[in-house]
């Protein structure tokens, strides 16, 4: 069974967000859209909050982002991507 982690990965790589483990990397390629993890603990508050937990982890600086609205615009976008439970 994918762990958390794993489904998060595939459902920003369909909703074309890149997800950057490393700072220097998000700096220079980073679109407004992608998402920079700051600590891998937001996963485990997904595991067990589900879409709770990552806003929570977005508001204790877990994860950031240059662009709230066009980061959901592209997650909350129909298309095949859904429906993906990542808890």
């Amino acid at each position: 069974m994918p762990s958390v982690r794993d489904k998060f990965f595939r459902l920003m790589y369909e909703a074309d967000v890149t997800v950057y483990l490393d700072h220097s990397s998000w700096d220079r390629n980073a679109k407004d859209w992608d998402i920079l993890i700051r600590e891998e603990s937001v996963f485990s508050d997904m595991r067990w909050h589900g879409p709770l937990g990552f806003m929570r982890g977005y508001v204790a600086a877990k994860w950031e982002c240059k662009r709230l609205d066009a980061l959901f615009a592209r997650i909350l976008a129909p298309g095949p991507k859904w429906p993906v439970p990542w808890w």
